[in-house]
């Protein structure tokens, strides 16, 4: 049984809006809620956030994307742009409300565009490169064939 195309849409849309949830909770959650303990692997948390915004940009673009073939502007730039703004805005938030207890870092927000870039370059990398297997071949006759079709 085929899914419906709008059922497929909502589906992605679905999707994008817990991931959402996800990074604006765990962006905005206060900073006793992860502890005070030393990183295993210097700058880790730039690492974790390249890959929220990575997986975030995916899912944007995929959400977006459908069944088009995935060219790199004016939406896949777009969604560049927007998850990178939305990773310097929960930045910017963490500084402007105190009781949160965090801090805003120019290296996060960094960490979250580069993460941005990655995410939908390689969405569009990995659609491009499906519909490419996935398209048919088509069969070319050969001229000095004189065989009845």
């Amino acid at each position: 049984m085929k899914m419906a195309r709008g059922g497929r849409a909502s589906i992605r849309w679905f999707c994008v809006g817990i991931y959402t949830a996800l990074v604006t909770a765990l962006s905005l959650a206060p900073r006793q809620t992860f502890g005070d303990f030393p990183l295993p692997i210097p700058h880790l948390d730039k690492a974790v956030h390249f890959g929220m915004y990575a997986v975030y940009a995916a899912l944007l673009a995929w959400a977006l994307g459908g069944n088009r073939r995935a060219t790199w502007w004016p939406w896949l730039g777009g969604v560049v742009i927007f998850c990178s703004l939305y990773g310097a805005g929960m930045e910017l938030m963490q500084s402007t409300v105190p009781v949160l207890g965090r801090t805003q870092c120019l290296s996060d927000a960094l960490a979250n565009a580069l993460g941005s870039i990655t995410g939908a370059t390689s969405y569009s990398w990995i659609r491009n490169l499906s519909a490419s297997v996935t398209r048919p071949v088509q069969s070319c006759k050969d001229e000095t064939d004189n065989s009845p079709s």
